[in-house]
């Protein structure tokens, strides 16, 4: 029966998985009832419902008891999810997550000097300036800066980086507060100075120095548990 119930909730899965990647079913959109589902992939309810759970945990569907199961956006939700499991269940440790953190994030520098646009490179300095108002502060200094890191990614263009670099914002979020509550005002500017020369190499087309720079920012806190 348990072999049964995995074939035929796999057999659901798929057909959704097929629909919503050919445009039949697009996020936010309501799924079929429970028993319309049932009756189109000749399964029963529960075959449903254990392909609904797999759906949830997967972060394709989001499922609102008394009311539609839709469809969900792209995000880093379900990975970020599964990174906390990780990290309670094998004792991950953050500077772990910062290592993933840093090879993305140099990646995607690259890429956003690339191809960004004028107005891109516009979000970019805003970014800074929030910065630059808030080095006096904690939280507010630290939003700012994911800000800074959150557009640059979007710049890049690459879906699953970006979306890698949300599911690790709340490790993020941790190891920046922690450095800053470290660092003296010195070591801050120098990690505002990065930022700012980030953006002009990514107004100026230079991934080579985009690079460089977001390696810099990294080495920069090294031993304050990360940027």
């Amino acid at each position: 029966m348990g072999r049964s119930l995995d074939r035929l909730a796999a057999s659901v899965v798929d057909g959704l998985l097929d629909d919503i990647a050919a445009g039949r079913l697009n996020p936010g959109e309501p799924l079929a009832p429970e028993a319309a589902l049932a009756e189109r992939f000749a399964v029963s309810k529960p075959v449903v419902r254990e392909a609904m759970a797999r759906l949830a945990v997967q972060g394709v569907v989001a499922i609102r008891h008394g009311r539609t199961t839709v469809v969900q956006p792209l995000s880093g939700g379900a990975v970020a999810g599964l990174f906390t499991t990780l990290a309670r269940a094998y004792g991950i440790a953050p500077g772990e997550f910062s290592a993933l953190r840093r090879a993305v994030e140099i990646e995607i520098a690259g890429l956003a000097a690339a191809r960004a646009s004028a107005d891109e490179v516009a979000g970019l300095i805003e970014a800074v300036e929030q910065m630059a108002s808030e080095i006096r502060t904690i939280d507010p200094w630290v939003e700012a800066d994911l800000l800074f890191h959150r557009r640059l990614a979007a710049i890049a263009g690459q879906r699953l980086l970006a979306h890698l670099l949300e599911a690790l914002e709340a490790s993020t979020r941790e190891t920046m507060r922690n450095a800053k509550l470290k660092r003296d005002l010195a070591t801050t500017q120098r990690a505002l100075r990065c930022h700012i020369e980030l953006a002009e190499a990514v107004r100026a087309r230079d991934p080579d120095r985009a690079r460089a720079l977001m390696v810099a920012h990294f080495d920069i806190v090294a031993d304050l548990d990360g940027p």
